[in-house]
């Protein structure tokens, strides 16, 4: 069932198990059963980005878009089993492509989706300022396995 930005989606963000500044999702501004759109705004108020630099220039640190795709898959794995919540999944595998330098100050949008559900399940995200793809990420979610 597709669900529009408010107040549903961003109580979303409550399910992410990391504090604000280690938060890489502002926003949910999509979701149904096989994707996500997450936005996060990046500017110099983080001194890593500030500090992260080409030839003098600032520029967003391209693990910032993994992870900004890896919390996307996370809430989307979150939203399709509410159930089990955070606690039953980790992040498997993450493979990223940069396309371009992200500057900023910038909103990059991520858009998420289901490739493979099993026991764990792939995802590919597409990281976008505007129309330009920055990054393209693919990644597995897993379970966690059962603590004994």
């Amino acid at each position: 069932m597709p669900l529009t930005p408010g107040p549903e989606l961003d109580a979303l963000l409550a399910l992410l198990p990391y504090g604000d500044g280690f938060r890489f999702v502002d926003q949910v501004v999509g979701l149904n059963d096989n994707s996500v759109v997450t936005r996060k705004r990046y500017g110099f108020s983080d001194p890593s980005i500030a500090a992260h630099q080409i030839g003098g220039k600032s520029v967003v640190p391209g693990v910032y878009l993994l992870e900004q795709a890896a919390q996307s898959a996370l809430l989307l794995a979150m939203a399709r089993e509410p159930e089990r919540a955070v606690m039953a999944y980790w992040l498997a595998k993450i493979d990223g492509l940069f396309h371009a330098p992200v500057w900023p100050p910038c909103e990059v949008v991520a858009e998420t989706q289901v490739v493979l559900v099993q026991d764990s399940f792939g995802f590919r995200t597409a990281c976008r300022i505007g129309q330009t793809l920055v990054a393209s990420v693919k990644g597995v979610v897993a379970r966690r396995p059962s603590e004994s």
